[in-house]
């Protein structure tokens, strides 16, 4: 198991040798509950009010995040479907959000030979809206319907892939 990048590099350049190449999962639309990010960064996930929570308690979780401040973190899930409660959702309807993922997935390329994207459907505008538009701000909503990540991140990953030869 891979402790982080350093440990990884190694592992990849083990397979590289032994004539395997390494594909890795990227799931754009949530984290896992205990994620750094959600401490450092509450505001790139989907929140909602003290009242949500105590009225609908599997949906949210309450977060104490660095600046001593608790959140109501939504948890991710599909439109149609249950929460999924070892995740939270990332709010993809937010510049910042949407730049940070694109960073992580672009490090992932550096990473190994190919990208597998999960769950891709998520962060599609009309599924985001439809999901979590009611938990939205205006000015987030306005933002997700005119900005699809995946139509900016695309062209940019694939550029990288093609620089770095893969």
């Amino acid at each position: 198991i891979a402790d982080g990048w350093e440990t990884w590099d190694l592992a990849v350049k083990h397979l590289h040798h032994r004539g395997k190449k390494v594909l890795i999962d990227f799931v754009p639309n949530h984290t896992a509950v205990d994620s750094r990010l959600v401490y450092e960064h509450p505001e790139y996930f989907i929140q909602g009010l003290k009242e949500q929570y105590e009225q609908n308690p599997f949906l949210f979780i309450p977060i104490v995040a660095d600046d001593g401040n608790t959140y109501y973190i939504a948890h991710g899930k599909e439109a149609e479907s249950g929460e999924w409660a070892d995740t939270l959702q990332l709010n993809y309807a937010r510049a910042d959000v949407q730049q940070e993922m694109e960073r992580q997935l672009l490090e992932l390329v550096d990473r190994a030979d190919g990208v597998r994207c999960d769950m891709a459907m998520l962060v599609n505008p009309s599924t985001f809206l439809h999901t979590w538009g009611w938990l939205l701000k205006e000015d987030e909503r306005i933002f997700m319907s005119q900005n699809d990540f995946w139509t900016h991140t695309i062209p940019v990953v694939k550029d990288k892939a093609k620089r770095l030869g893969k």
